[in-house]
């Protein structure tokens, strides 16, 4: 064998030796928490699926006080222009009281021009010989006018953004770092992605910081983020993707205070679907309905048949 061909076989099989080192090197937790930042706010896309448990004194505004409820949550998101986000959701929830239990499902499609809903259970214990029940109709509710300044009710949704805003959004999103890892376990499996599994505090410091910038790049304003001052207590699992290192999944159990009662809760989210094709379209038939008519509609619920 001529000494020149020798020579290139050893230079690929180093090169060869060379490159699997490298593609077998375990990332650090903190080069898969930047990686995952810079994921986050290439995230266009996806399909939720969220379980929500709460056990304590409970109030809701139906007047029912729980002793405990079960959420359900799943659908799409789906935003290629993050001023116009399209959503679906379905929802269900049981709950139990001393009076009866309660039991509420339904539907939502959030679309630029239009939010679709429809009720397809609805049971609480009344004073009445007979339950409330849901009708099973799409309904829709025109969305507000952009005013002058882009805003829909003073939202920041819907708002018409520069090309330069979005860039800056994108930017502070892929910057900021919100959570810490705390400790590392194995790698596991969830909803059919490898992924990496981290113990971490949440960093709402972070989130309000972005928040922040992200106002003042709309020129809207951040609402209330209050509910950010609790985070600082807790702990979460999360699972992040290998392969896109986009959030698999986040799970947080704890108790929060609810007009000074504990409540415990236990909430778990699971992400899968991240940047893939997601069709969300408006039901083929839907009742339209303005503000007035809404609160007539939810106040005058027919018993289903």
């Amino acid at each position: 064998m001529p000494k020149s061909i020798r020579q290139l076989g050893w230079l690929l099989l180093g090169a060869m030796i060379f490159l699997s080192a490298c593609s077998s090197r375990s990332l650090s937790s903190g080069e898969v928490v930047q990686r995952f930042s810079t994921a986050l706010a290439d995230l266009h896309s996806f399909h939720y699926d969220a379980s929500l448990s709460l056990s304590g004194g409970i109030s809701t505004v139906l007047g029912q006080k729980l002793s405990s409820a079960q959420f359900r949550l799943t659908g799409d998101v789906m935003s290629p222009d993050i001023t116009n986000p399209r959503v679906s959701l379905q929802a269900s929830m049981q709950g139990t009281a001393s009076q009866g239990d309660l039991t509420l499902a339904g539907q939502l499609i959030g679309l630029p021009d239009y939010t679709y809903f429809k009720l397809t259970d609805l049971n609480f214990p009344t004073l009445l010989p007979v339950s409330l029940g849901a009708d099973s109709r799409w309904y829709r509710v025109k969305r507000p006018a952009p005013d002058a300044s882009g805003n829909r009710l003073g939202a920041s949704v819907g708002q018409q953004l520069t090309d330069e805003q979005v860039l800056a959004i994108h930017n502070m999103i892929a910057s900021t770092t919100i959570f810490e890892v705390s400790q590392t376990f194995p790698d596991e499996t969830v909803y059919g992605q490898r992924a990496y599994r981290y113990q971490a505090k949440l960093r709402p410091d972070n989130m309000r910081y972005l928040a922040a910038q992200v106002s003042a790049i709309t020129g809207t304003s951040t609402g209330d983020l209050s509910l950010l001052d609790q985070l600082n207590n807790y702990t979460a699992d999360i699972w992040i993707n290998k392969r896109n290192f986009q959030l698999a999944r986040i799970k947080i159990e704890d108790i929060y205070l609810a007009n000074s009662v504990p409540v415990s809760f236990s909430l778990d989210l699971g992400l899968s679907r991240q940047n893939e094709k997601i069709s969300i379209a408006a039901p083929n038939v839907a009742e339209e309905l303005d503000s007035q008519n809404l609160l007539d509609q939810l106040g005058h619920w027919q018993p289903a048949m």
